[in-house]
């Protein structure tokens, strides 16, 4: 919310909440959606930071 939801933090988001509400039930284990996460944070980190005005 401190960001005004940036849209290139949004594949994070999904994966933190996805995370959060995982079970054991799920049929996706959860070393999946943990490997998702390394892999939205890496495209994040990878990414042009936005140009700065003066």
């Amino acid at each position: 919310m401190d960001f005004d939801y940036p849209d290139a933090l949004q594949p994070l988001v999904v994966c933190a909440h996805t995370l959060g509400d995982w079970d054991e039930n799920w049929d996706v284990p959860v070393e999946k959606l943990k490997n998702d996460a390394v892999e939205a944070a890496a495209h994040f980190l990878s990414q042009q930071p936005p140009a700065e005005h003066d």
